[in-house]
């Protein structure tokens, strides 16, 4: 029987574990097991979207972000927390953007003009989401 040894094992190819084993690779001898090709884990399968205050289609702001996540959770979060997310939220879509997620477009897309579709209880439209069939995946 062959033995491997790493320092990071990462159990699930979703959107965490991959962007987990992102983060350790370049220091540690990671490894990655799931049981489905990562484009086919929940987070590529889920329908919905990942919010981030782009300002792509219309003004908006992290600030509003912070705002609209804590009133939609009736002042129950953790508003230190919904902050820090809200501020972060645009550079990990931008970042999984470039990574190859993708993402829908607006009509006039550019390399990082991500669909955003706006709900009738928040300040922006600023949901960014994956098609239900990814355009590399084969239409059934």
């Amino acid at each position: 029987m062959q033995e491997h040894r790493y320092d990071v094992v990462i159990v699930g190819a979703g959107g965490a574990g991959m962007r987990a084993a992102i983060e350790s690779a370049p220091r540690a001898r990671t490894a990655v097991l799931t049981k489905l090709y990562p484009t086919r884990s929940h987070t590529g399968a889920a329908q919905g979207g990942m919010c981030a205050a782009l300002a792509n289609v219309e003004e908006d702001n992290w600030e509003w972000h912070t705002f609209d996540t804590v009133k939609g959770g009736d002042y129950l979060a953790d508003q230190d927390a919904v902050e820090i997310m809200a501020k972060e939220a645009i550079d990990a879509v931008l970042d999984l953007e470039k990574m190859g997620l993708p993402f829908n477009r607006t009509p006039r897309a550019r390399s990082t003009s991500v669909v955003s579709v706006g709900t009738p209880a928040t300040t922006a439209s600023r949901p960014c989401v994956v098609p239900a069939t990814p355009p590399t995946a084969p239409v059934t």
